[in-house]
């Protein structure tokens, strides 16, 4: 069987392409890729090779549409100017999409996103992966369920996105993303902190993925800011702008407890220095590739929500003990939650790995569609 994994950027730093380094090196699949154009950021062939190992075959570059039909809509001109070019692009590269499907004669092409929707064709045997949550107008759900409805299958990463869309009017399943953090067990936490100019007993608290509302970065800083526990710490882990950094900068006004430390392309110390995960939507909204590989790393997560809508999620009895909900973007509770946290560092860890689980899922799946 052969694959075409389509993805929206070059970009493996982050959830979608992460998870599809993953499902790809687990599959043990052979497979090529298409990978969305971007206009600023370029396409680097080498490190998609090194990332996603020997079994990757051609790497096929196109202009591939952005549909945000998704919670955090980006509203920055420059990100909407952007979408727009890249779905005129889209159209107009079209005929070159259907004719790399019939030269190489795949099974299945593999949509790793929702924004992805537009690509979805009945004439092939197209998965759509859902990994966001759907938050838009009625006209917008309307075209997702009739696009939807020309897949061979629909996968949602959790409950939450599969509810926010309902039926999909095709198979839809839903599975959880693949998490290997068992390799953190190797890494030299106290050497690490070192590096960081952290204490060894310093409470590490952090926040991981781009500087961005919908993450709620901001929200977090500002309410860290508020928690004056002399012994918390909080690493800022992500993308960000010249913009953001000028915001964050006066938001933290010289607070050393704060640190910026810019996009990793390997967040895995951070994973094994931090205590406490903190996430800052603005709504329950489903626990997050983030969320888990923080859990999976053996350390707690301080999400936004009431634990009553969480009772659903994928293995919430198992991790249940290692989660602690605050009202969403409510500073003063969350500072609150903070300075408690504060108290108790993460002092016992165990490191997981469901790789293997999620890539026989994957495969089952594929044999029945």
């Amino acid at each position: 069987m052969k694959i075409l994994f389509v993805l929206p950027s070059g970009d493996t730093v982050y959830g979608s392409g992460r998870c599809a380094v993953q499902l790809a090196r687990a599959s043990g699949l052979q497979f090529d890729l298409l990978v969305g154009k971007s206009l600023i950021h370029p396409i680097d062939e080498e490190n998609l090779r090194r990332q996603f190992g020997d079994k990757l075959g051609s790497i096929y570059q196109l202009w591939l549409p952005n549909a945000n039909f998704y919670y955090g809509e980006n509203k920055n001109i420059f990100v909407i100017f952007a979408a727009i070019h890249k779905y005129i692009m889209w159209r107009i590269q079209k005929r070159k999409f259907r004719n790399i499907i019939q030269s190489n004669g795949y099974d299945v092409i593999h949509l790793n996103s929702l924004i992805l929707i537009p690509m979805v064709d009945k004439k092939y045997r197209m998965i759509l992966h859902v990994r966001e949550v759907f938050e838009g107008a009625t006209w917008k759900r309307r075209y997702i369920e009739k696009k939807m409805s020309h897949a061979a299958a629909v996968i949602y990463i959790n409950p939450s996105t599969r509810k926010a869309l309902g039926n999909a009017g095709t198979k839809e399943i839903v599975i959880q993303d693949p998490f290997e953090m068992e390799h953190i067990a190797d890494l030299d936490a106290a050497e690490i902190k070192r590096n960081l100019g952290l204490s060894q007993d310093n409470v590490v608290f952090a926040i991981l993925g781009r500087y961005e509302d919908r993450n709620g970065t901001e929200f977090i800083i500002e309410s860290f800011h508020r928690a004056k526990h002399k012994k918390a710490v909080l690493l800022v882990v992500g993308a960000s702008s010249d913009g953001d950094r000028t915001r964050a900068e006066r938001i933290i006004e010289g607070d050393s407890r704060i640190r910026m430390l810019g996009e990793w392309k390997d967040p895995s110390p951070i994973f094994a220095v931090s205590d406490y995960i903190l996430r800052g939507e603005r709504f329950f909204s489903g626990f997050s590739r983030t969320v888990y590989e923080g859990l999976y790393s053996g350390c707690k997560v301080i999400f936004p929500g009431q634990r009553e809508e969480a009772v659903d999620s994928l293995q919430y009895d198992e991790f249940k003990d290692n989660i602690l909900f605050y009202p969403p973007r409510d500073g003063n509770s969350l500072a609150d939650i903070i300075n408690e946290c504060a108290e108790y560092p993460v002092i016992q860890r165990s490191y997981r790995s469901n790789r293997d689980e999620y890539a026989e899922a994957y495969i089952k799946l594929l044999n029945q569609i």
